[in-house]
């Protein structure tokens, strides 16, 4: 694999790592064995593409192959609550909702053209 290869998979992980990290008083290593256990993806890949990625020049097919489709999975996840928040938000009639609706792109029902 290239080290362009090496840098989409690096893309991956560090999405991968955000979306486990619960915030303040939350550790890197903790969100990276949340990922590994929550996902498939091996945390020592996590674990190397996060802080030696200058020096990896390659790595195995499974490894990027499972870091795709964790990448997937947390996509879905990702998706799957701004969906619930925003049928919170909806239920409520919030303008803050119609606001986040027009920053993601999606048209307001109802809305003028």
């Amino acid at each position: 694999m290239s080290v362009e290869v090496v840098s989409q998979a690096r893309g991956m992980a560090d999405f991968i790592i955000r979306s486990e990290h619960r915030g303040p008083g939350d550790t890197v290593e903790a969100a990276i064995h949340r990922a590994a256990r929550n996902y498939g993806v091996p945390a020592q890949w996590l674990h190397r593409l996060r802080y030696r990625h200058r020096s990896l020049r390659d790595l195995p097919a499974s490894a990027f192959l499972s870091l795709v489709n964790a990448c997937q999975r947390a996509s879905e996840t990702a998706e799957k609550a701004y969906q619930y928040e925003k049928a919170l938000a909806d239920a409520r009639n919030s303008k803050l909702a119609g606001l986040a609706s027009a920053l993601a792109g999606e048209e307001a029902e109802g809305s003028l053209k």
